[in-house]
């Protein structure tokens, strides 16, 4: 997950390291000094899922674009679910997630019914 994407996103690893066996978040994981490509690269590669938290900040950063097409790209090759999109706030999708379906925290109301579908795609209890 990438904290680019705001606060919300270390949230949310930190609730669901506790049913999964790691949570890569690249504000934890890469230190001062780190090729961010690097470590990106590292992190990615040894994630089952990969979540992309979107908002209107997060849908236009390039580094989410590149994590997004390489996220994208496995997807295909695998033909595995990869992707995982995560709506924060109302925003306009890129075209390439209109397909899928995304879990929509972006009203509070839903919150708990929406990470219990989360949970069950990661197959967390």
């Amino acid at each position: 997950m990438s904290a680019r994407s705001g606060s919300r996103a270390g949230r949310l690893s930190a609730l669901l390291a506790h049913g999964v066996e790691r949570v890569w978040l690249d504000e934890a994981e890469i230190d001062i000094g780190d090729s961010l490509i690097a470590k990106i690269e590292e992190g990615m590669k040894l994630s089952r899922y990969i979540a992309v938290v979107l908002s209107k900040k997060s849908i236009g950063a390039p580094w989410v674009k590149k994590e997004l097409d390489v996220a994208m790209n496995r997807e295909i090759a695998s033909g595995e679910v990869v992707v995982l999109p995560l709506l924060y706030e109302e925003c306009e999708l890129p075209e390439f997630l209109k397909g899928k379906l995304y879990a929509d925290f972006s009203k509070p109301e839903e919150y708990e019914a929406v990470l219990g579908k989360l949970l069950r795609r990661l197959r967390i209890s």
